[in-house]
């Protein structure tokens, strides 16, 4: 797998833009949802095609 780095400024709504190269990469297409979920060390993103409800623990 190829190596991406990308450093984002967050805006005032709280989003950050996902780099196109990157989109492209890993098949990630307008109106596809992104699972957010924390870690240890960070924050990880996760490309889903199908419509996935949100839980609050």
């Amino acid at each position: 797998m190829e190596i991406f780095v990308a450093f984002k400024k967050m805006d005032r709504l709280g989003r950050v833009v996902i780099p196109k190269d990157m989109r492209h990469y890993f098949d990630i297409m307008p109106n596809d949802y992104i699972k957010i979920t924390p870690t240890e060390n960070g924050v990880l993103l996760t490309a889903s095609k199908g419509k996935r409800k949100s839980k609050v623990k």
